[in-house]
């Protein structure tokens, strides 16, 4: 019980956008403070990073002071993309496969932003797969209350409003549509299409992998099977020869 209780508090407080958005403005402002000082002559980039993390990108341990503001220019555009979009998890996906494309390249004029925030796209991707899985877990919440109340699992996510749940919940991977359920032979799973956009129908990974290629979500299963160790692996017996 207490389990349950601590999930529904944090589902329902949900991943607001203010960390992540302090986290975009203070790497923004590292950003121009570094490129800042080092484009006027007062520092050098390599103090910060090293040889080893620039040598790849910057011929030497000089770059002209118009490249530098380049990079400046250009790694600020990329993080106020990030930021304008924080409000619309479509927006974000968008903002963040975009960065994340762009910065990918072998661009000069992007060579020492790629170092600084190369990773930041995918800090983004990560808030909104977090907020599916908070989703699904509210969903998942209401359709066990259904479950003990009716003594059946919802045929659909419809059914569970407006008693259980408001509205279904948003699925911020799915360009405004909603999360899912899917009937399985245990039970259920409920779900978000994950980051690949694609509706694998509840093929969720529950191992602790984030796969970028797999539905979001969690599976609830009948009480019949609950307490039972439930894998996709073949049990130890399946795996002996014959004879034996």
């Amino acid at each position: 019980m207490v389990s349950w209780v601590r999930i529904c508090h944090a589902a329902t407080v949900r991943l607001d956008a203010a960390a992540l958005r302090w986290g975009l403005w203070m790497e923004r402002a590292f950003l121009i403070w570094v490129l800042d000082s080092a484009a006027s002559g007062d520092t050098n980039a390599f103090e910060f990073y090293g040889p080893s993390s620039l040598a790849a990108q910057v011929p030497g341990e000089f770059m002209p002071e118009f490249l530098v503001r380049r990079n400046e220019i250009n790694g600020v555009r990329l993080l106020d993309r990030l930021l304008n979009a924080l409000d619309d998890p479509g927006e974000l996906l968008k903002a963040a496969t975009d960065f994340e494309r762009e910065i990918g390249g072998k661009d000069l004029s992007l060579s020492m932003a790629r170092v600084m925030i190369g990773g930041i796209s995918r800090v983004a991707v990560l808030h909104l797969r977090a907020n599916a899985e908070l989703e699904c877990m509210i969903a998942g919440v209401a359709a066990e209350r259904f479950r003990a109340a009716a003594g059946r699992w919802p045929a659909s996510l419809d059914q569970l409003t407006p008693t259980y749940l408001e509205a279904v919940p948003v699925d911020p991977f799915a360009h405004g549509g909603t999360i899912k359920l899917a009937r399985t032979e245990r039970g259920i799973t409920i779900y978000s299409c994950g980051e690949d956009r694609e509706d694998d129908g509840g093929e969720v990974v529950q191992n602790g992998i984030h796969s970028r290629a797999s539905d979001v979500g969690f599976r609830l299963v009948d009480p019949k099977h609950r307490g039972v160790m439930i894998t996709d692996e073949p049990r130890p017996e399946e795996d002996r020869p014959s004879g034996r």
